[in-house]
């Protein structure tokens, strides 16, 4: 059983680049983190 760290790790290294860009639209705009991983996981299926 993984925990949410590791699976949030292996789940945005290929994205790293982009998800870093979209955390810092994302602190900009007031949103959580936590909002934008939700929106990157459902993206990606």
């Amino acid at each position: 059983m993984m925990t949410i760290v590791e699976f949030v790790v292996i789940r945005l290294k290929p994205v790293a680049p982009i998800a870093r860009y979209l955390e810092m639209i994302a602190h900009s705009y007031g949103v959580s983190a936590v909002t934008v991983f939700i929106c990157i996981v459902s993206l990606n299926g």
